[in-house]
């Protein structure tokens, strides 16, 4: 079943919800966490003035399911401000709702032109290349949106056991380790997955 995941712009400064609220991983290797980025802070928005009122509106429309029209407000935004990684974030994440992985990825990456560590895109970029099969690229990604959010347990969880996956058991079971120290309630998860959260 699909879920869905939560725009985040400047009048959206809020935490994306655990597991619910954000696209599952799909992978064979059991990867079975899709909660979204826990970053609960947006940098500021670059100019203000119509692009900050189009993206409030594009916000709006977006969370109201008017997707078509929610298109149309971030295409105009990014074209008032070529720089508003917002736009191209909550862009993506219309085209990730919609199964438009490629597309998704493609305004994910313009997000991260403007602003190379921005964790959410970092992370989703991660979530969708470990979608793809392609394990390697979710890795970096998800290394570097914990490079700038070490705290972000998903990615730790995520990270460990596509690493586990990878051959590599002890720096995943380390990684899972992280995960469910900086949030107990991903121990269930980690258990099923086979994840020793003791011991050596």
């Amino acid at each position: 079943m699909r879920t869905t995941l939560t725009p985040r712009g400047p009048a959206h400064h809020r935490r994306a919800a655990a597991a619910g609220a954000c696209l599952a991983l799909v992978l064979a290797l059991g990867l079975t966490l899709g909660a979204c980025s826990s970053s609960s802070k947006s940098p500021a928005a670059g100019p203000t003035g119509k692009a900050s009122t189009l993206l409030n509106k594009a916000l709006q429309e977006q969370v109201a399911g008017n997707t078509a029209q929610a298109i149309k407000d971030y295409q105009a935004v990014i074209h008032a401000d070529p720089q508003n990684k917002f736009a191209f974030y909550d862009l993506g994440l219309i085209y990730d709702n919609q199964g438009r992985d490629a597309d998704a990825q493609s305004q994910y990456r313009l997000a991260l032109t403007v602003d190379a560590k921005y964790e959410p895109a970092l992370y989703n970029l991660a979530r969708l290349r470990a979608k793809g099969g392609d394990a390697t690229g979710a890795i970096s990604f998800y290394q570097q949106a914990i490079a700038s959010n070490s705290k972000d347990a998903n990615a730790h969880f995520n990270l460990g056991l596509l690493l586990r996956a990878g051959g590599k058991t002890a720096e995943g079971t380390a990684e899972v380790r992280a995960a469910v120290k900086l949030n107990p309630a991903l121990a269930k998860s980690a258990t099923a997955q086979g994840v020793p959260l003791s011991g050596k």
